[in-house]
């Protein structure tokens, strides 16, 4: 018999805020996009997710749907800083992302700059808006 596992991620598709929400991205303390749906839709039917243990991960069950108990499933708290999804993503695959570094783009726009010219051979410009530099484009 062959082991084999699939993780399935759906991006967008919370079941709740992870510990550090209120910290790193205030207002999402609260976030749970499953149970908003639910709330809209109490009478809402998934029912190959519901098979797989949407509600088993959820932690309670709906009008329609209830823990499956042939399900395997998990959830975690992630270790990175943040909600970036890239980095969630990749956490959840097995990598231990770093902490990322803070810094205002002035501060590294000169860095960035150098650093992208050589390495891609694109071009770079700096758009000011107001007297502020907000953004920079790249053109390949």
């Amino acid at each position: 018999m062959k082991k084999r596992f699939i993780v399935m991620v759906l991006d967008g598709f919370g079941i709740g805020a992870m510990e550090d929400a209120a910290r790193v991205r205030p207002g999402d303390e609260r976030a749970n996009t499953l149970k908003s749906i639910l709330k809209d839709y109490p009478d809402l039917k998934l029912p190959t997710l519901e098979k797989l243990g949407l509600m088993n991960a959820y932690g309670e069950e709906s009008a329609r749907m209830k823990f499956s108990p042939e399900a395997n499933y998990g959830s975690c708290q992630l270790m990175h800083f943040g909600a970036d999804t890239f980095m969630g993503h990749q956490e959840i695959m097995g990598t231990l992302p770093k902490e990322p570094m803070i810094h205002p783009f002035q501060e590294k726009v000169d860095e960035i700059k150098k650093t992208t010219l050589r390495q891609a051979g694109m071009t770079f410009r700096l758009w000011k808006i107001r007297g502020c530099d907000i953004f920079w484009w790249i053109n390949m």
